[in-house]
């Protein structure tokens, strides 16, 4: 488990925050209706970096090919072969933790 400084209640609907894990590689979190949403940062098709992409509508954008991904189920949409990772979210103290 690894405990953030970041507070559950600042997470905004499709708003993203990330940080990068000690041991390499990015976490994005964010909220999708209501439910607070934790991936990898990096696309598994392409490897492209989602934070330099979009999220809206609770969808991931990659920035190299523009597949797009639903966060909630992390599945690809086009291609189903391709699933983002994603994370347990609990709340401790008012901050995120995530598995």
């Amino acid at each position: 488990m690894i405990k953030t400084e970041i507070r559950a209640e600042d997470v905004e609907e499709n708003a993203p925050v990330s940080f990068e894990l000690e041991e390499g590689g990015g976490v994005i979190i964010t909220r999708v209706e209501g439910d607070l949403i934790a991936f990898s940062a990096k696309c598994p098709h392409a490897g492209g970096d989602f934070r330099e992409g979009e999220i809206h509508r609770g969808r991931a954008f990659c920035p190299v090919h523009q597949w797009k991904f639903d966060l909630k189920s992390g599945r690809c949409i086009g291609d189903e072969n391709y699933r983002i990772k994603k994370y347990g979210v609990n709340i401790v103290d008012g901050l995120i933790v995530i598995d």
